[in-house]
């Protein structure tokens, strides 16, 4: 049987929990090594949950020596596989190529950045980024919607 351990320091992860509840998944909350998710059977895939690309972006940019450091854990020390699982209604890795950054909406404070990207990176060389770590590391970039996150979860961990 599944059991979903959760991390204690996850924070956004209210709807996925409230479906776990809706559909009688059981799971604990307790602190983990690496990723936000595992099966506490069979801890040999971990997902690390995204709230968007622009938070890859940044885990791949300003923060690629803690995220490394993530992945390292999760394949070296816990010998598992990492799923990073990004809520954007993507299909692929290769969606990356041709993905529209968001832009500051027309309230932002920052009148001049109004409009702008929120991020300067180039999707193609994202994706460049992306593909090398998967190819490099046992580490999977896949894709759900913000509502489906909780059901892909199970579904990965289920695997």
């Amino acid at each position: 049987m599944l059991i979903v351990q959760a991390d204690s320091r996850e924070q956004r992860n209210e709807e996925v929990l409230r479906y776990f509840d809706s559909v009688g998944q059981k799971y604990v909350i307790s602190k983990l090594y690496a990723g936000d998710y595992c099966n506490l059977n069979h801890p040999t895939i971990l997902v690390d949950l995204k709230k968007d690309v622009l938070e890859v972006i940044n885990n791949v940019t300003k923060d690629h020596d803690r995220f490394k450091d993530e992945i390292r854990r999760a394949n070296e020390d816990m010998n598992c596989k990492l799923v990073v699982l990004i809520r954007e209604p993507l299909s692929s890795l290769e969606d990356i190529k041709i993905y529209k950054v968001p832009v500051f909406g027309k309230w932002y404070k920052d009148k001049e950045k109004r409009g702008k990207p929120r991020s300067a990176m180039n999707t193609e060389t994202l994706y460049k980024i992306m593909k090398t770590m998967q190819d490099k590391y046992n580490l999977e970039w896949q894709f759900c919607t913000r509502d489906d996150a909780g059901k892909r979860i199970i579904e990965i961990l289920g695997e």
